[in-house]
């Protein structure tokens, strides 16, 4: 079953996206996932939350892949990275 990795970013400070996007993609490729969407202004349409500056969502071909691409050695720095300019949720659901 395909798993997909949501995220919502309030960005503090961008100048950590150009180092990030390219290692991150390249990890996200290591473990058979993909973007499924382009960066770009998110809209709300309901909901009194307040709107993130970016959603992420990256398609896996199941729950054990994106565990294992959270997980990757190469993952902790990325975190710090991201988390240097940026709050962040991050949520996995199974898809169908």
């Amino acid at each position: 079953m395909t798993a997909l990795v949501i995220g919502t970013l309030k960005m503090h400070d961008p100048a950590w996206t150009s180092e990030y996007g390219p290692r991150q993609a390249a990890l996200v490729e290591k473990h058979n996932g993909r973007y499924l969407n382009a960066p770009g202004k998110v809209e709300k349409l309901e909901g009194a939350g307040d709107v993130p500056d970016a959603i992420v969502v990256i398609e896996f071909p199941d729950q054990a892949h994106a565990l294992d691409w959270y997980a990757d050695p190469e993952q902790p720095p990325l975190i710090e990275l991201r988390q240097s300019g940026a709050s962040t949720d991050l949520f996995v659901i199974n898809a169908k």
